[in-house]
């Protein structure tokens, strides 16, 4: 899913960033000297916004998880000037064709996913060559960091999970992305480590969990007592468990969004690449201090209330009408 701005007349400026899919097959384009055609999808069927942002392996159908969604095949017609197909769903269809010498035109600022204004940028302009709509047509926008914005994206957790599982099944427990970055740019990882063979494995996983997105920035471990999609869970498992002198590990810079303007500060100056240095937060409790207590109470146990029956301290008439509802 990208973002496009009419200039006037016919023309439009397409944010088609090269890391995309879309901007994979724009750059072969430009490097054979042929036109790029496309067709921009406006209002259309919920299930194929979510298929649209989540991410995929390159060469995925994403139709096929559209329909996988709606519980039926996602139907497709064909465009009216183009050799593409698009949704049967959309509410308007701007077919068009970004052709050498491949114009630019500057797009932008608009609200960006993380709540800031984006950073103006040269992209492609394309020529429209057909607009078709259903009758009565009804325009939809995302409107960028609303929660609607970061409800379609919450599939990139299932994304993320079947990447970091698929490292080590043993060890990985459950992983999700954070909604505060848009379910991009911070991932929690549950590990299960039961044993002292299991140690360094955290580091291993984390490092590995980059790979799924240049995008993320962040990756905080967790043991599988912590509940992931809770962040004081996050934030007490940092707070207790992580020696950050010995449990922080800052990578070099790596790439990422632009749209995270402590990255993307560097493009608007053009002192260097839009990246920033890539952290993992190891909150698991270190091996060596697994059985660590006294009287036989591990240190890292969560302290624990015995089960009260109230029956023994109140009347059944007072139970009854307290706490039998």
């Amino acid at each position: 899913m990208a973002r496009s701005m009419l200039l006037g007349d016919n023309r439009v400026a397409m944010n088609i960033r090269y890391e995309t899919h879309v901007g994979y097959h724009f750059q072969k384009a430009r490097e054979k000297g042929i036109p790029f055609e496309l067709a921009l999808v406006i209002g259309a069927a919920p299930e194929v916004y979510i298929a649209a942002v989540t991410k995929m392996p390159f060469g995925t159908d994403e139709l096929s998880l559209a329909g996988a969604l709606r519980g039926a095949p996602s139907p497709v017609v064909r465009c009216q000037t183009l050799d593409l197909e698009v949704p049967a769903s959309a509410e308007f269809v701007l077919e068009g064709v970004i052709e050498p010498p491949y114009e630019e035109a500057v797009e932008g600022p608009w609200p960006e996913f993380l709540k800031y204004l984006s950073i103006p940028r040269a992209c492609p302009v394309m020529r429209i060559t057909a607009v078709t709509h259903r009758e009565r047509a009804m325009h939809y926008a995302v409107v960028a960091g609303t929660k609607d914005n970061y409800a379609l994206r919450i599939s990139n957790d299932v994304s993320f999970y079947r990447y970091v599982k698929a490292l080590d099944p043993n060890f990985v427990v459950d992983a999700t992305l954070t909604p505060g970055t848009a379910y991009w740019h911070h991932g929690i990882i549950q590990v299960r480590k039961d044993s002292f063979e299991k140690e360094g494995l955290q580091i291993n996983v984390a490092l590995a969990a980059f790979g799924f997105s240049m995008y993320l920035e962040t990756v905080t471990v967790v043991d599988e007592d912590v509940n992931i999609l809770d962040m004081n869970e996050i934030d007490w498992a940092v707070c207790t468990r992580c020696n950050p002198g010995e449990q922080l590990h800052i990578l070099p810079e790596g790439r990422t969004h632009r749209n995270n303007p402590i990255a993307g500060v560097h493009e608007l100056l053009g002192d260097r690449f839009v990246g920033k240095s890539k952290l993992i937060v190891d909150a698991t409790v270190p091996w060596k201090y697994k059985q660590a207590g006294r009287g036989g109470l591990p240190l890292f146990q969560r302290a624990r209330f015995r089960p009260t029956d109230l029956r023994e301290y109140l009347s059944p008439q007072d139970f009854t009408r307290w706490v039998k509802r």
